[in-house]
């Protein structure tokens, strides 16, 4: 008779028989399984010779990673998201921005094994604004949390997201070395994306050992992190001490929402985890905003598309967030020259140097005190705007090199949508060519813009 080998998982993904297992909380009876209709419980799995157990240890057995201790009915995907949106705006508080977006998150977290990449969410502002409510109320929702606060350990990190796939929560997240180099920026790096794996030699023989590193990811900070690729990631919410009356201390009411809420999140994985992807990309059409936002939440569009209410409510909160970040971004010395290149090119000057560029942002208002002409060139050419040397004033400068379509990236990557108008109002007044906007296969009366007139008709 064959030993029958025994392995420690939480949850177990049969795609042949369309058929998902998941650990139940501390108490409960092993696993519960469904194909989507029925529901079982079973103590183990048995495929071949090996034999699958819930993980028992002192984690599980204090509860420190909250699972559900059942299913239960929640109406329509629409309602259970409201019922989620009213319970972190009843002990949270935060800008009803981020509150959609969380709303959202959490659910998305509980089939985020079925998409191909996520974003995260983050908390960011000084201690006493309110982080670690945000934590509190949305992070412990979300599938399989696992939280870690302060100084990041990176052995017990990369074991317990490769053990159970859950839900990373970094309270406090201090990074001295935000490099590649650093273990924590690797790891989120790494994990936006299904194939992210970061590698690790093991302690007994040295070998090289891949751990998994995709999944959601809610960070608290107190200031953003120099990373830029690390930046771009981050749905952010900057925190400030509230105003409202919330308790604080968390009432049983609170724990008692939680685990009811728990229940009701089970059943949309059940019901949802194989259907998540299904639907092919051209099927529906991402806002109007940066490419780099619409990686970032095209995650919430793959997963919502059966519910058009949610994406067409969710698309309006999208071109907000990205208004707030091309405001952002024009406020930065890259913003600044991009704004002054187009102003001087609608105003009719073919050649435009360095010192016209720096002084089009003084005029501004922009600090450009310290930086020199080069320092303008070299960030520049770091935009990609190519130079050549013409006659400038008798004289022999570099004069920038118009390129239309990449001129129509910058403005969407940088100019909010206000100062956007302004410019193509001055474009057609000096009759000069407004950049087009790289093509993306989107219309203006897209799928998207109907859904939403039509949801607040």
């Amino acid at each position: 008779m064959t030993d029958v080998e025994e392995r420690r998982i939480s949850c177990f993904r049969d795609r042949t028989q369309g058929r998902l297992y998941e650990q139940l909380a501390d108490g409960t009876f092993g696993y519960l399984s469904s194909d989507g209709k029925t529901l079982h419980k079973v103590e183990y799995i048995e495929i071949g010779n090996v034999r699958y157990l819930p993980i028992d240890c002192k984690a599980t057995r204090m509860g420190v990673i909250p699972l559900p201790t059942g299913v239960q009915g929640y109406g329509t995907v629409e309602k259970l998201v409201k019922e989620i949106d009213m319970h972190i705006k009843k002990y949270f508080d935060c800008s009803d921005d981020f509150r959609q977006f969380a709303s959202l998150y959490i659910p998305m977290s509980w089939v985020a094994d079925s998409l191909e990449t996520i974003s995260y969410l983050r908390f960011l502002g000084d201690y006493g604004t309110g982080k670690s409510r945000g934590f509190d109320t949305v992070g412990y929702l979300c599938y399989k949390p696992i939280m870690f606060g302060g100084s990041i350990n990176p052995a017990p990190l990369f074991r317990l997201m490769d053990a159970w796939n859950g839900t990373l929560l970094l309270d406090e997240c201090v990074l001295t070395d935000s490099t590649e180099q650093n273990n924590l920026v690797q790891v989120l790096n790494a994990g936006i994306n299904k194939k992210g794996v970061v590698w690790r030699c093991s302690e007994e023989d040295n070998t090289p050992e891949p751990y998994n590193a995709y999944g959601p990811k809610i960070v608290g900070a107190r200031h953003s992190f120099a990373d830029t690729a690390l930046e771009s990631r981050f749905i952010t919410e900057h925190m400030e001490e509230t105003n409202r009356n919330l308790p604080i201390e968390l009432p049983k009411e609170f724990y008692d929402e939680q685990r009811i809420l728990r229940r009701k999140l089970l059943m949309f994985r059940f019901k949802n985890w194989n259907k998540i992807g299904l639907t092919e990309l051209h099927a529906f059409q991402l806002p109007k905003v940066s490419r780099r936002l619409q990686q970032m939440v095209i995650c919430f569009y793959i997963t919502f598309v059966q519910w058009s209410k949610l994406c067409a409510g969710m698309s309006y909160y999208v071109e907000r967030l990205h208004n707030r970040q091309m405001e952002s971004g024009a406020a930065t010395i890259d913003g600044g020259i991009v704004t002054a290149i187009c102003d001087l090119h609608a105003a009719g000057f073919t050649q435009i140097s360095s010192r016209d560029i720096r002084d089009q942002m003084k005029g501004y208002g922009y600090d450009v005190e310290g930086i020199s002409d080069v320092s303008i060139g070299i960030r520049r050419k770091g935009l990609g705007i190519e130079a050549r040397q013409m006659m400038i004033n008798g004289k022999t400068k570099m004069s920038i090199v118009w390129d239309n379509a990449l001129m129509a990236k910058l403005i969407t990557r940088y100019i909010p949508l206000a100062i956007r108008d302004e410019l193509e109002r001055k474009f057609k007044m000096s009759h000069r060519p407004f950049p087009s906007a790289p093509k993306q296969g989107i219309e203006e009366d897209d799928m998207w813009s109907v859904a939403f007139k039509k949801q607040h008709q």
